[in-house]
């Protein structure tokens, strides 16, 4: 059976009945393929598909559509662990992002603007609680492009171009889009500011990004 994105423009409560609903009706469903754009309804499903994988050895699989050049893919493999093992989405963008820039993994590169923008949303949510991106802003101009530190500055206010140029306030559901020019610029800053703002934190990414299979 497949099911395509069910809670699509639902609020968190409609989002909760839903899942309960097939949860119910799909108990004995064979094989189950659920599309969805949002992740605390993916997290649901992970867990309910999880949790029956373990008693009946079936398995939590991915779907993803790799592009080239001259071609286009669609790839099925395992769940990739850091979806697995997360509640949050940050840890897989971020090794996303990190396997781009080191050339191990393609990432479709319109989209890596919308990729590094959810790293920092989630890195400046927890790092400086962040509500907006005119508070993210705020906070990279107050610590970043007033430093007397060459690199801080730069990074900064690269930041602070991309955020004016690819974010949009309190919405930051709407997806976003680069050249194919800007994707490794945009990518390397990103990972540039996590690494200046916490060492150990980006650190300990690179490390989790490295044992990932």
């Amino acid at each position: 059976m497949i099911i395509d994105d069910p809670v699509d423009s639902q609020d968190g409560n409609f989002l909760f009945r839903t899942f309960g609903l097939l949860k119910r009706q799909l108990k004995d469903v064979g094989q189950l393929i659920v599309l969805t754009h949002n992740f605390e309804f993916f997290n649901l499903i992970r867990d309910w598909l999880g949790e029956r994988a373990q008693k009946d050895n079936s398995q939590l699989y991915f779907i993803n559509a790799t592009r080239t050049q001259d071609k286009q893919a669609i790839e099925v493999g395992n769940l990739p662990g850091l979806l697995r093992e997360h509640k949050s989405e940050y840890q897989y963008l971020f090794y996303r992002l990190f396997q781009y820039t080191e050339g191990v993994t393609y990432l479709d590169e319109p989209l890596v603007a919308n990729v590094g923008r959810k790293v920092l949303e989630y890195f400046a949510g927890f790092k400086w609680s962040c509500r907006s991106t005119e508070d993210f802003t705020n906070t990279v101009l107050t610590r970043y492009v007033s430093d007397q530190d060459q690199m801080k500055r730069g990074t900064g206010d690269f930041i602070v171009k991309f955020l004016h140029e690819y974010s949009h306030g309190q919405d930051f559901s709407r997806a976003v889009s680069a050249s194919m020019l800007e994707a490794m610029p945009i990518a390397k800053n990103v990972l540039k500011f996590i690494y200046l703002a916490d060492k150990e934190h980006y650190d300990h990414l690179v490390t989790l990004c490295n044992s990932t299979k």
